[in-house]
């Protein structure tokens, strides 16, 4: 039972609002949204038909053909057809959908966190300036403390008990503003923490879409290849083996990724 690859590109406008600030459009095909994907389709003047295979015997509806020519991929019940903004399409299996899905939930969770974190090195830092600020309260008042009982007290050990008591208030909260300091750096460091994490994942994300979409090209060829084949003179021994190789290598390549093989159908065996 022959197919054709899912994740191949296929160049033409697209029609309405974006559905995303990115400017792609998914629709989810289901035996219940066929009908609608098609139309979404045709609206932007791409060519769309139902794609059957045998299931349990039976010639079965089980996605939708999309496209035209070697280029056009298969849409099974389960995946999404995405419309980019250049006006492509393509399909997104239901495992890549949602692993891109727990992808994007992660690195937004991600993106969660370091706002969080900021909410908080704010906090902390409207926290030490109020600290400092009644740091230097008790350093003025104790100033002025120290003037009025230069002037009203003479006992100078009621003074020595007095200051004595003031400068350990004072040392208490510069202890504390130290502290507060220096949970401000270890903030600092998650924060970039975090921020490198984003970016090695939207990294990650973009070389495995561009590997998929590599693959899917090279799975596609094959269909070019399999004409060539049934095209072929018959005393063309040289070229059949050859286009036959090509042939044969992208199908095994597809069995193996689990992709499914190319179209149209093999043929002209000889």
């Amino acid at each position: 039972m022959n197919s054709i690859p899912r994740t191949t590109d296929i160049a033409n406008s697209s029609a309405g609002q974006a559905d995303s600030a990115t400017g792609r459009k998914e629709r989810l095909l289901t035996p219940e949204t066929i009908a609608a994907v098609d139309q979404w389709l045709d609206e932007a003047d791409v060519f769309a038909k139902g794609y059957w295979q045998y299931v349990d015997g039976k010639l079965t509806t089980v996605g939708l053909r999309i496209g035209q020519d070697w280029d056009r991929v298969v849409a099974f019940f389960g995946d999404t057809v995405v419309r980019h903004e250049d006006g492509s399409h393509s399909v997104l299996s239901a495992k890549d959908a949602a692993e891109l899905v727990r992808l994007r939930a992660e690195a937004q969770q991600l993106q969660n966190d370091i706002t969080g974190a900021c909410l908080a090195r704010y906090e902390e830092e409207r926290e030490n300036a109020r600290l400092r600020l009644a740091w230097k309260s008790a350093r003025e008042r104790a100033q002025a403390y120290g003037e009025g009982i230069l002037r009203h007290v003479e006992e100078r050990d009621s003074y020595a008990k007095w200051l004595e008591q003031e400068q350990g208030v004072t040392l208490q909260l510069r202890a504390q503003v130290a502290e507060l300091e220096g949970e401000r750096h270890s903030t600092n460091e998650a924060l970039s923490d975090a921020a490198e994490t984003i970016r090695a994942q939207r990294d990650r994300i973009a070389e495995l879409e561009a590997t998929a979409a590599q693959v899917a090209r090279f799975c596609a060829a094959r269909a070019e290849y399999v004409d060539n084949i049934n095209n072929c003179s018959p005393s063309n021994d040289r070229d059949y083996w050859r286009w036959n190789g090509h042939a044969e290598a992208r199908r095994q390549l597809s069995q193996l990724l689990g992709l499914p093989v190319g179209w149209p159908a093999e043929g002209g065996a000889r």
